[in-house]
């Protein structure tokens, strides 16, 4: 099984019958991360990109195409994000997301060319249609795209984001030394940084 590309159908199967082969495996074949893909492009108008990736099921990378109705201006973007501007291209824009009166925390929001972030939607698309609903896809499955190269070359090696990797994991992973927490027992929804519900 080392180095093998597994189905959908296998890494299930591992989780569920075997959780410390799994862990093993993908320790074996990650070479920096582990990620996830939730589809929110039919939902309009509303709060959070419209796809969303868990990195090392910690770190919540929203894929925002552009300001909407929720999202009127950059304070009111996901805590981490990445949106197609042809000027700011290249560059990350960091602001302070305020939690209450005292307390705030650092956000992100990666610019790429509006071509690139067409490309990673696509590949997005790609991987949702392999992986729906798995949340530990190992980044060399798919180790040739825009969207790990990003992830890659930008995203990881962003201090803020390399701060934040202190908490990778703390959802708990199957394997291991007996998690506390099983991977299916938390909600797959990636709403964190998002405003109040109403």
């Amino acid at each position: 099984m080392e180095g093998d590309i597994l189905s959908l159908t296998e890494l299930r199967q591992l989780r569920r019958e075997q959780p410390r082969k799994l862990f093993s495996y993908l320790k074996q074949v990650e070479r920096d991360f582990v990620f996830g893909v939730e589809d929110h492009r039919a939902e309009e108008n509303e709060w959070g990109g419209e796809y969303r990736v868990l990195l090392n099921r910690n770190i919540e990378l929203h894929l925002v195409p552009h300001y909407n109705e929720q999202m009127t201006n950059e304070d009111e973007l996901p805590q981490f994000c990445v949106m197609p501007d042809s000027e700011l291209a290249g560059t990350e824009s960091e602001r302070s997301i305020p939690i209450d009166d005292e307390e705030s925390v650092p956000g992100v929001t990666f610019f790429v060319e509006p071509d690139a972030y067409d490309r990673m939607v696509d590949e997005l698309a790609h991987v949702v249609e392999q992986y729906d609903d798995f949340d530990v896809i190992p980044d060399t499955y798919f180790l040739e795209t825009e969207l790990v190269n990003l992830i890659h070359r930008r995203v990881l090696e962003h201090e803020t984001i390399k701060k934040e990797r202190e908490y990778d994991f703390r959802r708990g992973l199957v394997g291991g030394e007996a998690p506390e927490v099983d991977l299916e027992d938390e909600g797959g929804d990636l709403d964190h940084g998002a405003p109040p519900r109403t």
